[in-house]
């Protein structure tokens, strides 16, 4: 992810990923930058990430998919709030459960 913004400058960063949330409560969020978490690649945490958004100067995180209130309570609203707060002017990003055809669709009209 790092080479990509690096390379491209992207102002526009749509995050299609995997969001696993630790259940040590001194371990934070933990964010992966692929489609399966089994795919070998190594999580990068929320602070990283925010830190990461911040440097490539980020104007617009898109984020597909939500489907943390099945299992965890929905954490899409607070993640979102927190990255607007610490890394990018905006997000746009679904409040509540989302399937993939459904974002897949909004974000290609968006």
């Amino acid at each position: 992810m790092t080479e990509e913004l690096e390379k491209f400058r992207p102002q526009i960063v749509h995050f299609k990923g995997n969001v696993r949330f630790s259940t040590e409560e001194t371990t934070s969020l933990r964010i992966y930058f692929s489609t399966t978490s089994a795919s070998g690649v190594e999580p990068l945490g929320r602070p990283e990430f925010e830190a990461l958004l911040k440097a490539n100067r980020v104007q617009l995180l898109v984020i597909g998919q939500n489907q943390s209130k099945r299992v965890y309570g929905n954490a899409g609203p607070v993640l979102s709030s927190r990255l607007v707060r610490m890394a990018v002017p905006a997000v746009v990003a679904p409040i509540r459960a989302v399937d993939e055809v459904t974002a897949t669709a909004f974000n290609t009209e968006f």
